[in-house]
């Protein structure tokens, strides 16, 4: 596996996804390309590895064949959610650095994305333009070249995304998405959000618009308000669009012991 030595965020299955996968046309003259987009912001020196190879076994720590192309992608800087990556398989991107290749098959092919902590392997993100494999298989080459099964972590339509008939490219069409996570992930997993083309489709990372609301941010929407704050008789509690008005009990002084002022 390919791993990076510079300190890194660690990432889990659906910090990523993945929102186009280009393995061209019959003659093209330009490199085959994929995109991501991230879901949970990074730090500089976070690593992302890439292949289009098969994977022969489902467990956490995946073993993949060797027999086709991996590639290592660094962040050159710390990015936010939502941020597109376009990786080019002429070792291109538009932030970062790649190390690395991966070429898609016009026949149909899969890229599974995976962060490598030491000998440990963490699957992130699968697309396919051929569907998973229920079951890994035993050997390297031949169907295996074209079709994988999931490794452990990853489920189609959850946080893998893969098409029943097979086009060359795919991209996720829609834009301005504003939401959590979990919201953009279950719109890029949906086939129906996406356009197949067996020609070249015109795109680049700056089409995609998409804003990832954090946990926090919607709680903060959800947070109850009390008001006025000091209170004197009444005290008023809004929690959206819920209001309840309260009279404040005045308090009496045991008999015998003034009250303080």
């Amino acid at each position: 596996l390919l791993s990076s030595s510079r300190a890194q965020t660690q990432l889990a299955a659906g910090d990523i996804a993945f929102v186009a996968i280009q393995s061209g046309a019959t003659g093209q003259t330009v490199p085959d390309r994929f995109a991501f987009v991230l879901l949970k912001a990074i730090e500089s020196g976070t690593s992302i590895v890439f292949t289009d190879n098969a994977v022969l076994n489902p467990a956490q720590n995946a073993k993949y064949c060797r027999n086709e192309g991996f590639c290592n992608w660094t962040a050159g800087s710390s990015l936010p959610a939502g941020k597109v990556v376009q990786i080019a398989a002429d070792s291109t991107t538009n932030t970062g650095t790649v190390q690395g290749n991966v070429n898609l098959s016009q026949s149909g092919d899969q890229i599974i994305a995976f962060q490598a902590v030491g000998t440990d392997s963490v699957a992130l993100a699968a697309i396919s333009t051929t569907g998973f494999e229920a079951t890994c298989g035993t050997a390297c080459g031949g169907a295996n070249n074209n079709k994988t099964c999931l490794p452990a972590g990853l489920s189609n339509g959850l946080n893998a995304i893969s098409f029943p008939t097979e086009q060359n490219n795919a991209l996720f069409n829609l834009d301005d998405l504003t939401g959590s996570a979990a919201d953009l992930l279950a719109q890029i997993c949906n086939p129906a959000n996406w356009t197949r083309a067996d020609t070249l489709q015109n795109w680049n990372a700056g089409i995609w618009t998409l804003n990832v609301t954090s946990l926090r941010g919607r709680q903060a929407e959800s947070a109850f308000e009390i008001f006025p704050n000091p209170a004197r008789d009444m005290v008023e509690i809004k929690m959206g669009d819920s209001k309840l008005l309260f009279e404040i009990p005045h308090l009496v002084a045991p008999v015998g012991i003034e009250p303080t002022s």
